[in-house]
């Protein structure tokens, strides 16, 4: 299984690119060191929810960094309905 190198920044990620520069040189598909040194990580994942939801329910992912990887979670969230008269 490959492993996907990302940061974040501004609770997004940002994908490792296929060239980087690195001491000086451009390094086309950089090896897992040269990735790390230059501040990214391997993205892990949570179980993804399997409780039924309800249609009123949403997954939301969002990332936790952790001292060596950044982890995608997840949590169930109600959906906030707007009433028919706000949207008129």
């Amino acid at each position: 299984m490959k492993i996907t190198y990302v940061k974040l920044e501004d609770e997004q990620l940002l994908y490792a690119p296929k060239r980087v520069k690195y001491k000086n040189r451009i390094i086309v598909s950089p090896n897992a060191r040269v990735l790390k040194e230059l501040g990214y990580k391997p993205l892990t994942f949570d179980s993804y929810p399997t409780e039924e939801l309800t249609e009123e329910q949403i997954v939301i992912a969002y990332y936790e960094e952790l001292e060596d990887e950044i982890r995608t979670k997840y949590r169930i969230e109600q959906i906030q309905r707007q009433d028919e008269n706000e949207l008129h």
